[in-house]
């Protein structure tokens, strides 16, 4: 019988943004040769590098996170994941986050988080777990059912900046007129590049991420304006061992995902 991964908040988040979870991995400031990108590597001296305004990197990144999760915004823009599509993310301090994936227009996954729980759509499940090399078959009469789960991080995991990212001042640009710092962070097996508005009150203000050849932008925007969304009502949920009962019983493939516990 089919058992879902213990990873699958971490799996499905990186399926939607194509970038890992804060806290994944470390920082190496290495060159990233294989796909044709250079971490700038701080003084052994100063492991942050000194932001031009003299903040380091350690406290734009903390002043960043702190905007990001007192404000409301948007953001849209395509994943390392997949080959074309959209990926829309909102965020709305009362309420949540909500992410969502769609390769056609009338072909939309989602996921939702409140308080740590997850509310993962089955087909957005199904495609992750695939993606892990796990195969199974979401019956017709689940394709509308949220998978939930409830996790130990907080849900601005999926989009804050992890601590270990590096000042890299030769990416500084400038984005819709706004000045921004880049940020470099290398988690996991992704490469991911920050840019972060330098006047105040600091926020990311896009990023580009590379991962297994793919790259994906995603730009954010709408600061301060509430997103209005709601959660799955709870007639349209499973718990995921109800979950793993209904396809365990239908899917056919005998899959035992007992590396994923």
């Amino acid at each position: 019988m089919y058992r879902a991964p213990l990873t699958l908040r971490v799996a499905t988040a990186a399926l939607l943004l194509g970038a890992t979870a804060v806290g994944c991995g470390s920082g190496t400031g290495r060159d990233d040769t294989a796909h044709g990108l250079t971490t700038v590597t701080p003084a052994p001296d100063d492991p942050t590098g000194p932001a031009t305004d003299g903040r380091s990197a350690e406290q734009l990144i903390e002043q960043t996170n702190d905007t990001m999760q007192s404000l409301a915004f948007s953001g849209v823009g395509s994943t390392t994941s997949f080959d074309g599509g959209v990926t829309l993310l909102a965020w709305n301090p009362e309420r949540g986050l909500h992410m969502s994936y769609s390769a056609t227009a009338d072909d939309r996954q989602d996921m939702y988080c409140k308080d740590g729980l997850l509310y993962t759509s089955a087909p957005l499940l199904a495609r992750s777990l695939r993606a892990q090399g796990v195969r199974i078959t979401v019956p017709d009469r689940l394709r509308d059912v949220y998978v939930t789960k409830q996790t130990d991080d907080d849900c601005t995991v999926y989009f804050l900046i992890p601590p270990i990212g590096t000042l890299a001042p030769g990416k500084d640009t400038t984005i819709d007129g706004k000045r921004a710092r880049a940020i470099e962070v290398r988690t996991s097996g992704t490469f991911s590049t920050y840019y972060v508005s330098a006047d105040d009150p600091a926020r990311i203000l896009k990023l580009k991420s590379v991962r297994n050849g793919r790259t994906s932008s995603t730009t954010y925007s709408d600061f301060g304006r509430k997103q209005d969304f709601t959660l799955p009502d709870p007639d349209r949920t499973l718990t995921m061992k109800q979950f793993r009962d209904e396809v365990g019983s239908t899917s056919g493939t005998g899959t035992n995902d007992t590396g994923h516990g």
